[in-house]
């Protein structure tokens, strides 16, 4: 029975949100596939890189081991076309001409501190201000860096403390200390790990582009049940519903199906055209995430359509909403270049789980089961606030009783 009762509601909410608004969405959509699976082919970049090949410079008077790693770890980088070992005057020259990102200036006497475990002078950049976005990132490579020498300070300490015992000559011990320090630094520099260059950083165009944009377009059909259940909430229909002793759950539930249908009906085409261009991609993981996200989405807007007053900034707090968890999933600008407080953050956002299980389906690989359970996670938080504002709302009372057509 309430199986059935479900059903119902659900071909009720289908035939009631048929209107000139799902119209307008259907035949948006329509344009939009034309226009995105016409444009796709031409981008053929597939390259791992967001920006145009850059070049920089390192400034190192010492000419050290450091200003050797650094450039031979950056020259290993897709992203990176020349790196100048030069002086500081003629690495200015060239950022004013704007040849490069940033000029990485290293200390005189920095490898010695670092060897010696003295406080070290800091690294001087200076950066290109006409190139903000891959600025940010660079300076991220050079955070590694730091860590880095760090980590081989820390265990180049704990070798000599365990070592000293061993020797009472202190020149030999000083001279074994210093071959140790060298060997820590070309080790790390054999494993290429002193600047590493993260699935963060690697994005490819079409890869971003084709999962941000599903990411959209999910969102965005989920705000048609803000604009139906302000409707309802304008006809006392959830009142209704509710005094008839219809529980929470099913018009809930009915909404998110009812909306899962012009999700259906706006994406299909798109996606059909996307799986035949791309047919690597793991049509599963993708049909999934959309369908999650959607469905997340949506809960959280009903929710949102439920509370407070029944009025039009209701469309731009939900929007806004929206916005925070698209900004926050990487879908309006990749994680990196936003700011490091926020990152962490980012796994909050079911736009983050959404587009990593679509840029990932490029690949062939399925979501792994930790995936799987964000998401029971995600959909049971955001049924939550749906619950409690109808299990909380009061209820009014109509003469008509118990609807007859449910």
């Amino acid at each position: 029975m309430p199986m059935a009762r479900l059903s119902k509601l659900a071909v009720f909410f289908i035939r009631e949100s048929w209107s000139s608004r799902t119209v307008f969405f259907l035949v948006t959509m329509a344009l939009l596939t034309s226009f995105i699976l016409l444009g796709l082919p031409l981008l053929q970049d597939d390259s791992p890189r967001v920006f145009d090949r850059i070049s920089l410079s390192i400034v190192d008077d010492d000419q050290s081991l450091i200003s050797a790693l650094l450039s031979e770890q950056l020259a290993d980088i897709s992203l990176v076309d020349t790196i100048h070992l030069e002086s500081l005057t003629r690495a200015q020259q060239r950022l004013a001409a704007n040849e490069i990102l940033l000029i990485i200036v290293i200390p005189s006497g920095y490898f010695e501190q670092a060897r010696r475990g003295l406080e070290r002078t800091p690294l001087t950049v200076h950066v290109n201000e006409r190139m903000p976005a891959e600025t940010a990132i660079f300076v991220r490579f050079l955070n590694n860096l730091a860590d880095s020498v760090v980590a081989v300070q820390s265990a180049y300490y704990a070798f000599g403390e365990q070592l000293r015992p061993l020797y009472d000559d202190d020149q030999v011990y000083g001279r074994l200390m210093d071959a140790t320090f060298l060997q820590l630094f070309l080790k790390l520099l054999g494993r290429k790990s002193f600047v590493s260059l993260t699935g963060e950083y690697q994005l490819k165009t079409t890869r971003y582009i084709i999962s941000a944009l599903l990411c959209l377009l999910a969102l965005l059909t989920a705000l048609i049940n803000l604009f139906e259940v302000q409707r309802d909430r304008h006809n006392n229909l959830l009142d209704r519903l509710q005094a008839a002793g219809i529980s929470w759950w099913q018009p809930f539930l009915a909404r998110q199906l009812a909306g899962a249908v012009w999700l259906t009906a706006g994406l299909a085409p798109l996606l059909a055209g996307l799986f035949f261009l791309y047919e690597q991609l793991d049509q599963f993981a993708v049909i999934a995430a959309v369908t999650l996200l959607y469905w997340v989405g949506s809960a959280l807007v009903q929710a949102w359509a439920l509370v407070g007053p029944d009025n039009d900034s209701k469309v731009i707090g939900a929007w806004l909403v929206l916005f925070v968890l698209l900004l926050g999933g990487g879908c309006i600008y990749p994680l990196a270049l936003l700011p490091d407080w926020l990152q962490p953050l980012s796994r909050l956002s079911p736009a983050y789980w959404a587009f990593s299980m679509i840029y990932g389906a490029f690949d062939g690989g399925q979501p792994a089961v930790a995936v799987w359970a964000v998401w029971a996670v995600l959909i049971g938080v955001s049924a939550l606030p749906v619950w409690l504002s109808r299990r909380f709302r009061p209820v009014r009372r109509f003469r008509e009783g118990r609807l007859k057509s449910l």
